[in-house]
């Protein structure tokens, strides 16, 4: 099965203005007090809060969340791009994912709409005479500064790349080039599975790092944590890696075959647990060349 046939590439964007701007006849004055040549191009802007932070907050509280969520369910794609790798197997879920929290997002526009002039009421009494009418546009500039938009589009094949030129290439010299612009994406796509590689020991190591201790805090977080992680295997091991399923399995069986309360309660249950993870753990370390 071809790649394009496996996963999806998924961008999410997000826009949170700062709620801050530069108060330029403040920062000149500033710099003149001081005795700054050059003014505040020398000296620097004094950043007024003209919008209290506490507005923007359920804006970073979704996109954290969100963030947090895919995550969770993708790999990174090519170095620098903002798009992720998601399994086909994982694409309803995150859609509804998004879905629910874009609806979130418009819900808090629509609470920040209704309350912009209050705002700028507020913004008047705590600035006093730092305040500026012109800081403050009608609410639907503010409105369409806080954007929040998603897409889901296919992963180019190795096998349908086009490469035309105007200026007459050779076929050999298109042939190098198809050959390094393939080599180049088969390369990202092993450094986008190490990070699953990661995620996945980094939990085990995680869990037997907790349950290892004498007193052990030991909360829900811990196994889900894990079963997170091995819920996504199949729908990111895009290379059909047979070790990595394998040691998804094992962590499967011997991490998450007890319950909580178990873990709480018994120091031999516990003790398995911290043996498997071991063992899985240098499996890891051995096949991938990753680090404790």
């Amino acid at each position: 099965m071809s790649l394009e046939d496996k996963a999806v590439l998924l961008c999410v964007d997000f826009s949170i203005p700062s709620g801050t701007k530069a108060d330029k006849n403040l920062s000149e004055k500033i710099a003149f007090d001081n005795n700054v040549e050059g003014g505040r191009k020398r000296a620097g802007n004094y950043q007024k809060i003209t919008m209290e932070r506490k507005l923007f907050k359920p804006y970073h509280k979704i996109k954290s969340e969100i963030m947090g969520y895919i995550d969770s369910v993708t790999l990174p794609y090519m170095n620098g791009s903002n798009m992720r790798i998601l399994g086909n197997g994982s694409v309803i879920e995150a859609s509804n994912v998004i879905r629910k929290a874009k609806n979130a997002w418009h819900h808090e526009k629509a609470l920040t709409s209704a309350a912009y002039d209050g705002h700028v009421e507020e913004a008047k009494v705590r600035l006093g005479s730092l305040f500026n009418v012109n800081d403050y546009p009608f609410a639907d500039a503010l409105l369409n500064k806080l954007h929040f938009s998603s897409s889901i589009r296919p992963i180019p094949s190795l096998d349908s790349m086009d490469f035309r030129f105007d200026h007459g290439a050779s076929q050999e010299e298109l042939r190098k080039i198809e050959e390094e612009a393939k080599e180049d994406m088969i390369e990202s796509m092993r450094s986008s599975i190490k990070d699953l590689h990661y995620k996945m020991h980094d939990a085990v190591t995680h869990m037997k790092c907790v349950l290892d201790k004498e007193d052990p805090r030991i909360f829900n977080s811990l196994i889900n944590k894990v079963h997170n992680v091995v819920k996504v295997v199949p729908h990111l091991n895009i290379m059909e890696d047979q070790n990595l399923s394998m040691i998804a399995k094992e962590m499967e069986d011997g991490l998450l075959c007890y319950g909580i309360e178990e873990l709480r309660d018994s120091e031999g249950t516990r003790s398995g647990v911290v043996s498997s993870a071991t063992q899985i753990i240098e499996k890891m370390e051995r096949i991938y060349g990753l680090e404790s």
